[in-house]
């Protein structure tokens, strides 16, 4: 599990408890648009272990787990860097819980994402592209991580403005959201749109003191 460089750990190993934010997700009934619920399937969990004697293993760890977003049907996926960064291994879960070894495809280390690409094709519907220009203050929206309706939670835009990622990267126009998500290495901001979902750059909630970098899969930088 990643630890970031104030040594914080990165949130994956546990789920919204009803004190951090509203779940999306009542008991017995669904408050997602069928587009949002749909697209949640392409959410998938991502570990990745990294050589002790890796520059990153020294403040981000050697083990990482966090989120990613599939957006082909080859299996490619993106994430957040610093969870491959200087890895030697990569596995993916999907919703049903399969485990599928991946391999990684590039780092850009000007947005701070990744791409990783499974061996053999997942078999779920990527997720669309979204404009994260379309994202105003106090658009709603929703936070998702592995595991559907019970890993998600409705946010609203609070900010949008510069975010440094002090170990790589600096966003000019980053998108900030309350409540804070506690699960938000590699997830993904989804919203419904003209009767579609689309996701979005997520990269850090304005209640967290911690970075929050997550998966973007929007057309611009933020």
């Amino acid at each position: 599990m990643a630890r970031g460089l104030n040594g914080s750990m990165n949130g994956a190993g546990h789920g919204p408890t009803g004190r951090e934010g509203v779940e999306a997700r009542l008991p017995g009934v669904s408050n997602l648009s069928p587009p949002v619920a749909q697209a949640l399937s392409a959410v998938v969990g991502l570990k990745t272990t990294i050589p002790k004697d890796r520059r990153s293993a020294q403040t981000l760890g050697t083990e990482r787990e966090g989120h990613g977003a599939l957006i082909g049907d080859d299996g490619l996926i993106v994430t957040i860097g610093y969870l491959i960064m200087e890895a030697d291994s990569v596995t993916i879960t999907d919703i049903d819980g399969n485990e599928l070894p991946a391999y990684i495809v590039g780092y850009d280390y000007e947005s701070g994402f990744g791409l990783v690409r499974t061996e053999r094709p997942i078999g779920l519907k990527p997720m669309s592209f979204g404009d994260s220009d379309t994202l105003e203050l106090r658009s709603e929206a929703y936070v998702a991580g592995l595991g559907g309706e019970k890993a998600t939670l409705k946010v609203k835009v609070a900010g949008r403005r510069e975010f440094a990622g002090y170990w790589e990267y600096l966003l000019d126009n980053a998108i900030f959201t309350v409540p804070a998500y506690p699960l938000w290495g590699g997830s993904a901001l989804v919203a419904a749109c003209w009767g579609s979902a689309r996701c979005w750059c997520r990269k850090r909630s304005a209640r967290a003191r911690r970075p929050s970098p997550a998966t973007c899969t929007c057309r611009s930088t933020v």
